[in-house]
């Protein structure tokens, strides 16, 4: 029942329940426990003809009648949060009412303690179910925390955040949320106990520092700043409510497998002596969902907003100052006046600037560094397959996500473990993208080495993971691999809103090719020869170029160190 619940929009085939319930066994003994289950189930719930039954069952498929007289905490939670709602800078009292009265109803993780002995599928269906509405609490915890410290109603904040902290003890900003609760309710040596607990954790479960704020909160408590400025605070917290400009929109897709990359760069953002940065990587490795993320998570940091700017139909040096300049919504419309007036209006500014797609614009940094020396308080966060080369530049490398390398497969095909699953985030995105197509798709001991081999065919890098996941609406997991094999040109999409160049990893080449020099293309060519990974002095030995050549391609995320 809990499945048929969770999944009220989908009509199950009894063959997949009966799979996915009883995996060993033959399916027509798993139908047949199916049947007798469904039997049983309904005498339990007292499904009976005359009423509007909870069951629709016919020979062939089951689902959920939604017609039928239930009562359900989760699709109520789900009816309280819309997804939207926590994606605003405010909310109204009505809304807080309806988040308060969906987190009364999370008394535990979903279905706590439940568990089907050798249901590999269900469990990893039931995990991902279950860490979905644990976020989803979370993110609502920390509206209502956060609007109770914006109307200074701080007792009713604090009891939010500290379960938020409870809930969710290695996020850092619910640990900060309670610092400054506990301070401006007097309770400054909790507060600065609340600190060590934090550092303490963050030490034990990442092995990384506080970021910065955290330190700055600390000192400001510790030193009794904090206190004797409390209006002032408070003015800031009111003033952090208020919506800052930008132009970036949440993102509809989940993020997969980028938390300790958002978390790095997000550290490296925030940090005074760090004012261009590149993120690099090959095409399709995610850099501009990354930096998109990052943008949403610091938005409020930066007064003056975080504004994301297109490249990629920018062809001169010339014209990246109007294509920021449009972003801001500032007058200037020749190639004259632009950098003039960008200038003058970034002088006095402390915003953040996302140059996406610089790679065909690398060797034409002048605007950049104008930008550097004439507008102190900006900082510029680059995505490119080619760094920049320039001394002002921090280097963050995008790699593709995690995949199993030849022991991890094998031991997870022997030894399948959901939970071990969970390591890999090229797995997780492609279970991601599969469902979209196929709504019942699972990871199981039938294609995981199928989906394994996809994952390291493409190098972990979750455009091509998308693509072949694309195709399971008519493949099978083999068949895409093999397709793969053929023909790395099957992996191509016709989704209308997908970027042109993101369509197809031939067009994501194609473009890399065209940023290379002829001998750098014609190295590329003598590398081929190579199967996997080889050493410096055999390319040097195959190439006979010298090492800054082979180094370029390096820095135009050709090839890996």
């Amino acid at each position: 029942m809990a499945y048929l619940l969770l999944e009220p929009d989908v009509i199950h085939e009894r063959s997949h329940l009966a799979g996915l319930l009883w995996p060993d066994l033959s399916e027509e003994r798993a139908k047949t426990y199916l049947r007798h289950t469904i039997a049983n189930l309904r005498k339990v719930v007292h499904d009976k003809a005359q009423h509007v039954g909870f069951l629709h069952v016919t020979p062939s498929t089951i689902h959920f009648n939604r017609s039928s007289d239930y009562w359900f905490d989760v699709e109520i939670f789900g009816s309280k949060v819309p997804a939207k709602c926590l994606q605003s800078t405010s909310c109204t009292a009505e809304e807080i009412s309806r988040f308060q009265q969906a987190i009364a109803l999370y008394r535990a993780p979903l279905l706590n303690g439940f568990f089907l002995n050798d249901c590999a599928e269900f469990e990893q269906w039931l995990l991902f179910k279950r860490e979905s509405l644990h976020y989803r609490v979370i993110n609502t915890l920390y509206v209502v925390a956060a609007h109770y410290e914006q109307q200074k109603l701080y007792e009713q904040a604090h009891q939010y955040a500290w379960r938020l902290v409870e809930l969710e003890p290695a996020l850092e900003e619910a640990h900060r949320q309670l610092m400054r609760l506990l301070a401006l309710t007097g309770q400054r040596t909790a507060a600065l106990a609340q600190f060590e607990k934090c550092r303490m954790l963050l030490q034990q479960e990442m092995d990384v520092e506080p970021a910065d704020e955290t330190l700055a909160l600390f000192s400001a408590i510790k030193d009794g700043v904090f206190a004797t400025t409390k209006a002032s605070i408070e003015g800031a917290i009111l003033a952090k409510s208020k919506p800052v400009p930008n132009n970036v929109a949440p993102q509809t897709f989940p993020l997969i497998g980028r938390q300790q990359e958002i978390k790095q760069v997000s550290t490296l953002l925030q940090q005074t002596d760090c004012r261009l940065l590149t993120l690099i990587g090959p095409g399709g490795v995610g850099k501009t969902s990354l930096s998109l993320q990052i943008a949403n998570a610091l938005r409020s940091f930066f007064p003056h907003g975080i504004h994301f700017v297109p490249l990629q139909a920018v062809e001169s040096s010339t014209a990246i100052a109007l294509a920021i300049l449009k972003v801001l919504q500032v007058p200037g419309n020749s190639t004259t006046d632009g950098i003039d007036n960008l200038l003058h209006y970034l002088q006095d500014k402390t915003l953040v600037l996302i140059l996406d797609n610089f790679e065909h614009l690398a060797s034409n940094v002048e605007p950049v560094l104008t930008i550097l020396h004439r507008a102190p308080n900006v900082k510029l966060m680059v995505t490119s397959r080619e760094r920049l080369n320039v001394r002002e530049e921090r280097l963050f490398v995008i790699h593709g996500l995690g995949v199993p390398n030849h022991d991890d497969a094998t031991k997870l095909q022997h030894q399948f473990d959901v939970g071990a699953l969970r390591d890999f985030s090229s797995l997780q995105l492609f279970t991601e993208r599969a469902q979209r197509v196929q709504p019942n798709f699972m990871l199981s001991p039938d294609n995981l080495q199928d989906v394994v081999r996809i994952c390291q065919l493409v190098a972990g890098i979750p455009l091509g993971i998308e693509l072949a996941a694309g195709w399971l609406r008519v493949l099978t997991c083999g068949q895409i691999y093999e397709e793969i094999c053929r023909n790395i040109s099957f992996l191509s999409s016709p989704l209308r809103d997908m970027p042109e160049r993101h369509r197809s990893m031939d067009a994501v080449l194609a473009q890399s090719w065209q940023l290379l020099t002829a001998t750098e293309q014609q190295v590329m060519r003598h590398l081929s020869v190579f199967r996997g990974g080889f050493r410096r002095d055999a390319a040097e030995q195959i190439t006979t170029v010298p090492l800054h050549t082979l180094l370029s391609l390096v820095d135009k995320s050709m090839l890996q160190v």
